[in-house]
């Protein structure tokens, strides 16, 4: 019977891991042995894989460093990386593993990851494709979006960096706004950071509601933009779980 495989998986808690892992073993028969990395000790390829290491996030210094030492301590015999946060570093670091690594040289990991890179490939390539666009800033968005047709024509717009259809929405003048608003998907064209949203909704006496996984410091944060507003707010240091919006008699913001 021959030695089984060694296959670290990277990032081994997204989405598709579990999947990825059951396949894996489910092959050609060949015994494998998974070693599984991510950045939380929750992850799903603690419980899937035969040996299971915490590493940081993708985008830490220390992360190839961290990987080359799971590589190297559990003896792995291929790195099989999963997650677009952390081809790159890994990539860019590929020729330190001794064994093969799964990964795109980073030239093409880059023009697969950005979009505008990969609309200009694919015109040099003459691949057929939307007319695309790219705007940095509000008024070369709108000048985009009217070159393109709209408001005669739906326009689709995403993020030049994203993942997931995260950020992809359609601009639709036909659209009924109110439905948008009462029945539509979740979500923000422009997110705003928690500072500046609670600053509006301060600036236009808006009730303020947080989500139950946020932490208790943003509170803080709530009731720190409230005092710049209102000179009656008082900072001692020790927060309540609601706070009055101004002007807004029987009203408060709430945290879920």
């Amino acid at each position: 019977m021959s030695d089984p495989l060694t296959i670290l998986v990277t990032a081994s808690g997204a989405p598709g891991s579990p999947r990825l892992l059951r396949a894996l073993r489910e092959g050609d028969g060949r015994p494998l042995r998974l070693v599984g990395v991510d950045m939380r000790d929750e992850s799903a390829g603690r419980f899937l894989c035969d040996r299971f290491r915490r590493v940081p996030p993708g985008s830490h210094p220390g992360y190839l460093e961290a990987l080359l030492e799971v590589a190297e301590q559990e003896r792995v015999d291929v790195v099989f990386p999963q997650s677009s946060a952390e081809v790159g570093a890994i990539s860019a670091g590929a020729e330190r593993f001794a064994v093969p690594v799964l990964v795109s040289r980073p030239d093409a990991i880059e023009r697969a990851s950005a979009k505008s890179e990969t609309v200009r490939l694919a015109e040099r390539l003459g691949i057929p494709q939307p007319r695309t666009i790219a705007a940095s800033d509000a008024d070369g968005f709108r000048a985009a979006a009217a070159e393109l047709g709209y408001p005669g024509r739906d326009v689709c717009m995403k993020p030049l960096e994203a993942k997931g259809s995260r950020g992809f929405r359609v601009l639709s003048a036909r659209s009924d706004r109110r439905e948008q608003l009462l029945g539509g998907r979740p979500g923000t064209l422009l997110p705003l950071s928690l500072a500046d949203a609670v600053v509006k909704a301060l600036q236009n006496n808006l009730d303020i509601h947080i989500g139950r996984q946020t932490k208790e410091s943003r509170l803080a944060d709530i009731v720190i933009e409230q005092a710049k507003f209102d000179p009656t707010v008082s900072l001692n240091g020790q927060y309540n779980r609601q706070v009055a919006p101004l002007n807004r008699k029987g009203a408060a913001a709430k945290v879920a």
